[in-house]
């Protein structure tokens, strides 16, 4: 039976007293950290494991514009329906079960967790399959519109110089009473000049500043789960365990000592 040190008459706890209980009552931490590491081990053992597969997308942009602000710039390709980014990420975590984030910046952050990693990984390619290409396709045909734009933008500008200088060399033989419908036909040009500059800065400006969908990551099968840390757990319950044990055995010697004054 273990015995009780008489305490002293100023009742100080000193750090020896405490380092005395614990190594008196070792067996009950030790027993209580056995416990704590065999529970952390039983649940690491039955947990199911889950697997998680990433992978990234980006819809494109429009020159400095994101994905679905396309009607914004002026034009649109005939035939060609595409969708804002939060849009598609709604459609796609609702048929495929797939978490996206970020999709504000027009870059799809593509998450799926699965038992199966091989089904998570399909559902992501599945995914991709059906979605990227429709992007991709729209993108194509807008910065093709866009050329063809720029192009005929250009053959207006090179008619528009040919008109002035016609006006030009007719200014030198008119009367001055045609001089204002030759003035005024002038300042038509101008203005027509002007507005298609204008138009083919932000033309360019689209193609320039625009990029197209593009796979940044593919997804990838998982080597292990997310859910089964197994060293992680088994420290934190060896922690756990000794922290338990400690007050345990604290708790036990102290009534071990009330006891003991009572009965003296």
């Amino acid at each position: 039976m273990n015995s009780i040190k008489p305490v002293q008459d100023s009742d100080e706890i000193t750090l020896y007293d405490l380092i005395e209980v614990l190594i008196r009552r070792k067996v009950v931490i030790l027993g209580i950290l056995l416990a704590s590491v065999v529970i952390a081990l039983i649940y690491v053992l039955t947990l199911t494991p889950i697997y998680s597969v990433g992978a990234r997308i980006e819809l494109g942009k429009i020159g400095s514009l994101p994905a679905g602000a396309d009607v914004r710039t002026g034009f649109s390709v005939k035939g060609f329906s595409i969708e804002e980014p939060s849009v598609v990420a709604r459609k796609i975590h609702g048929k495929f079960g797939v978490k996206v984030s970020s999709a504000k910046t027009g870059i799809l952050y593509l998450t799926k967790k699965s038992k199966e990693p091989g089904e998570a990984v399909e559902s992501i390619e599945k995914l991709i399959q059906e979605f990227y290409p429709k992007h991709e396709e729209y993108y194509q045909e807008l910065f093709r519109v866009a050329s063809d734009h720029i192009k005929g933008i250009k053959t207006q500008l090179t008619m528009i110089d040919r008109q002035q200088s016609q006006l030009d060399k007719l200014k030198k033989n008119i009367k001055d009473n045609s001089m204002l419908m030759v003035l005024s036909e002038e300042r038509n040009l101008q203005t027509r000049k002007v507005d298609l500059q204008k138009e083919l800065v932000e033309r360019k400006l689209l193609i320039n500043g625009g990029t197209p969908p593009a796979i940044l990551s593919k997804p990838v099968m998982p080597n292990k789960p997310i859910n089964l840390r197994t060293q992680h757990t088994i420290t934190l319950a060896t922690i756990l365990g000794l922290i338990l044990g400690g007050i345990l055995a604290f708790v036990m010697e102290f009534v071990v000592y009330f006891k003991a004054r009572r009965l003296s």
